[in-house]
């Protein structure tokens, strides 16, 4: 595959991409990796639905049952009864699995209804979908989500996002490439290709792990840095570790060429895994060597906590190359970087392929546009202390 950044300017409109990056998905070869949601949470606004969820729940009490009967009768009894938007409300926050489908009756019924009725400007949208996350039912989410007269009714950026999260954590991955094709058409906010939905593309993308999502990958994020719109640094990462499962390092490294330096010049480990294994696949194994020694450079007293920073499996790979390496500086330079990273505590024995999928997390704004970001992890390793962004990110 021929790939260029930068400069150059791609052949081809919209069209091409949703013709071309987003047609059909062979699942057959998926990688496997545990099923998670990307997005935390917290991100998703989950958190918050699951607390006002509890708050509903417990001020109805034992009203909660006959609420939602009362409601399947009242939907039942005659078409055009009202639905009110308290009740939808209070609907959302009581439904279990098997009133989804009079939750899904009161919701194209409200929206049918004339303006005239509704005195409330409440976006019910990202909330509907919130509940259908909550309860794990992303095939009848889908469905009510891609009815055509309900296109107005989910057209929010946030319910794009809890929407192809919960498509993601369920490895209905086409839809996820769908969803995508919808958005890049469409534009929503003014957006053409925005960045959280191109972050969950690209992970969709890796999930699949095939010549095919390589190149809708990579073609995504030309586009994306054709318009100059902003992308993340996960989708960047996502999208070298495919190129190399892909056996494509050359390809990796020019997808790594989108990141930009941080203005501090401290890299971020997220950043020095990924790339010291691009040059371990390269056979430049001075260039990885390089990389390695930057975390011992920046290495911290013994008081402060520094985390495993390095992971095993990259050691590893690069040891199982330095074996063909014909220089020997370089092979005494590997053994000692090596051994300076396990005696600094900065190996980690996870699996890297599970920790570039950690879920999102950040701080977040009452907004559809979820711009103030920050990375989350369970230690210093993680996307949290990232100081590399990609162009336009800020975090």
């Amino acid at each position: 595959m021929s790939v260029v950044f930068g400069r150059h300017v791609l052949v081809g409109g919209a069209q091409t991409l949703r013709n071309n990056v987003f047609a059909g998905c062979n699942v057959s070869t998926v990688m496997h990796i545990a099923k998670r949601t990307l997005f935390h949470a917290d991100v998703l606004g989950i958190s918050n639905y699951e607390r006002q969820r509890a708050s509903v729940q417990e001020k109805i009490g034992d009203l909660r049952v006959s609420f939602r009967e009362r409601m399947e009768n009242y939907m039942e009894s005659d078409p055009k009864n009202t639905i009110f938007t308290d009740d939808l409300k209070t609907m959302v926050h009581v439904a279990e699995a098997e009133d989804l489908d009079t939750a899904s009756k009161m919701v194209k019924r409200f929206h049918q209804q004339n303006d005239a009725l509704r005195f409330s400007s409440f976006v019910f949208g990202p909330l509907i979908l919130r509940m259908f996350h909550k309860l794990n039912e992303p095939q009848k989410a889908y469905e009510l989500f891609s009815d055509e007269n309900l296109k107005d009714f989910f057209s929010q950026m946030s319910s794009y996002v809890v929407m192809m999260d919960m498509l993601f954590e369920n490895e209905m991955y086409e839809e996820v490439l769908k969803l995508m094709s919808f958005v890049t058409e469409q534009q929503l906010g003014g957006f053409k290709y925005p960045m959280d939905c191109v972050t969950l593309s690209t992970a969709t993308c890796l999930k699949l792990n095939t010549a095919e999502s390589l190149e809708r990958a990579v073609d995504l994020l030309k586009h994306c840095d054709k318009i100059q719109s902003m992308i993340s640094l996960r989708s960047i990462v996502f999208t070298t570790l495919l190129a190399l499962k892909q056996n494509n390092p050359a390809l990796a490294l020019e997808v790594m060429s989108l990141a930009r330096s941080p203005s501090s010049g401290k890299l971020p480990l997220a950043f020095i895994n990924i790339k010291t294994l691009v040059y371990t696949k390269l056979g430049r194994l001075e260039d990885a060597v390089q990389m390695l020694k930057t975390i011992i450079a920046a290495d911290v007293p013994d008081h402060v906590a520094t985390g495993n920073e390095v992971f095993q499996e990259i050691l590893d790979e690069l040891q199982k190359a330095s074996t063909n390496e014909t220089k020997k500086e370089v092979v005494r330079d590997i053994e000692a970087v090596q051994k300076a990273l396990d005696q600094g505590g900065h190996v980690n024995t996870e699996s890297f392929d599970e920790y570039v999928l950690r879920p999102i997390m950040r701080k977040r704004k009452t907004q559809d546009g979820f711009k103030a970001r920050q990375r989350s992890d369970r230690s210093r390793q993680g996307y949290r202390r990232e100081g590399l962004m990609a162009r336009g990110e800020h975090m």
